[in-house]
């Protein structure tokens, strides 16, 4: 039976791998998060285009007309 005081490697190494594998997870943890917010960002650049017309105030834009369109609902 061995009675040594030294620790096995695994009981020696683990606190480098426990940091190591908490670097790797915070690093994963930020670039994802990174992402997500970049994508979020450039989503709404791509979506939401304004113009220089207003299509507000009854007034219409230069260049159009306004056209109505009879309708009749078939409720």
């Amino acid at each position: 039976m061995n009675t040594s005081t030294d620790a096995s490697p695994f009981l020696r190494t683990w606190p480098r791998r426990l940091w190591r594998w908490a670097a790797v997870a915070l690093l994963g943890t930020v670039a994802v998060l990174t992402g997500c917010s970049t994508l979020d960002e450039k989503q709404r650049a791509w979506i939401f285009q304004p113009t220089d017309r207003s299509w507000g105030g009854g007034h219409a834009a230069e260049g159009m007309s306004e056209v109505w369109i009879d309708f009749t609902s078939q409720e």
